[in-house]
């Protein structure tokens, strides 16, 4: 790594050591802050408790995590390349790289500075890591309708609070985006869009002709009349990152292919597959630059493939997202991950990985001719859940067994 001013990759959370435990700063400390010892850089939160940093001209980048209640952020940096580089390769979601370290910072309350320090690679952070805002927010500016902070503060599933006008089984998911989904509980409303005004009123398309005023009451939201309580997603957090043991989780898991048209589908994209990498790849210390603990991928249906010289498919059209947040257990699987244009995608399953390895094995072998018994459940998903990906939710996608050619 060069001098601090000279830095020329990404400052970035390994995704995989990426684990949010806490509530955020007061003020979310969204915006540029033109004057760091990193140069320039622009912060953008997801949720209340993630947030991305950029600089370099966008080829740099921080993931902070926010793990306690007074404006504390820790995380990792990444670069292209460094003079001091690391003896480990990761894979960062933006960026493989061995030029990394980690970084520690603290913002004001009313998030106009930043403070703290920064190292290479393992070491403890140790270098000045300063800044400060480029437009200061003032007493009146800070009490006011801040949009950015409303967008951010809007992730995630609403329910109807006690004593509500709203409908008991309304529940209403906002994106990051500036998308939203009405569920009844047994299907979705078209996907709408919502936006904010400097006044704090949100226009949602498709949903009402007039705006709504939104009122924040404390971890409410009001809308009109109705008043909406956040909720995880499918009532989990996303929040901490599971070392499995000896749980047997390796394997391609491809959606079972309906006729009645229920394939997990984003406009023209379909999901293709969830990877699950070894256990080994899990765990920080043993997890290398070609290892991800988890992958899911998009592609587009309506691209035309080509095939390489030994015949097989060769796509370029296609949306991947790797896991910021990630809970694996013997019978569950839940992970967050985020992708630049896309944004936001959850998934929350039932997980059976004790079917795992007898499974691979008689698929992999051809069925029934293989020689192996067929397994019990066999014909049966192994992961069973539910995904939010750009507005859609899609309750109950069955995932299979499956391998790469």
């Amino acid at each position: 790594m060069q001098p601090i001013r000279k830095l020329s990759g990404c400052v970035t959370l390994l995704s995989f050591l990426f684990c949010p435990l806490g509530a955020a700063a007061q003020t979310l400390p969204n915006g540029n802050y033109d004057t760091t010892d990193f140069g320039a850089i622009n912060i953008e939160c997801i949720g209340s408790e993630m947030c991305f940093g950029t600089y370099e001209n966008g080829q740099s980048y921080l993931y902070l995590n926010s793990r306690d209640n007074n404006q504390n952020f820790t995380g990792y940096w990444v670069e292209a390349e460094s003079s001091k580089p690391c003896a480990v390769t990761h894979q960062f979601p933006n960026l493989q790289s061995n030029a990394w370290g980690n970084v520690n910072v603290t913002f004001d309350f009313s998030a106009n500075s930043l403070s703290g320090f920064w190292g290479y690679c393992e070491d403890h952070p140790n270098k000045t890591l300063d800044g400060t805002r480029a437009k200061m927010l003032t007493a009146q500016e800070t009490t006011s309708v801040d949009v950015a902070s409303i967008a951010q503060f809007l992730v995630g599933s609403w329910l109807p609070s006690p004593d509500s006008s709203a409908r008991r089984n309304d529940s209403y998911t906002f994106n990051p985006d500036g998308t939203f989904v009405i569920s009844d509980g047994s299907s979705n409303s078209p996907i709408g869009n919502w936006t904010l005004n400097s006044a704090g009123q949100m226009i949602m398309d498709g949903r009402v002709d007039e705006p709504l005023t939104i009122e924040i009451v404390g971890q409410d939201i009001k809308m009109g009349s109705d008043q909406y309580t956040q909720e995880p997603f499918n009532g989990r957090s996303y929040g901490g990152q599971s070392v499995l043991g000896d749980v047997q989780t390796e394997g391609v898991f491809i959606p079972k292919w309906p006729s009645d048209g229920t394939t997990p589908m984003v406009g023209t994209y379909e999901l293709s597959f969830i990877v699950l990498e070894s256990v080994d790849s899990f765990r920080p210390s043993t997890a290398n630059a070609s290892s991800k603990p988890i992958y899911v991928e998009f592609w587009n249906t309506t691209e035309t493939v080509t095939t390489d010289v030994d015949g097989r498919e060769v796509r370029k059209d296609i949306v991947g997202f790797w896991p910021t947040e990630y809970e694996v257990s013997p019978d569950s699987l839940s992970f967050h991950g985020y992708h630049p244009q896309w944004g936001d995608i959850y998934f929350d399953a039932r997980f059976d990985s004790t079917r795992v390895q007898t499974q691979y094995n008689y698929e992999r072998g051809g069925g029934d001719s293989s020689g192996f018994d067929k397994p019990a459940k066999a014909d049966e998903p192994l992961i069973y859940g539910d995904m939010l990906v750009r507005g859609h939710i899609f309750r109950d996608v069955a995932l299979y067994i499956g391998w790469f050619e």
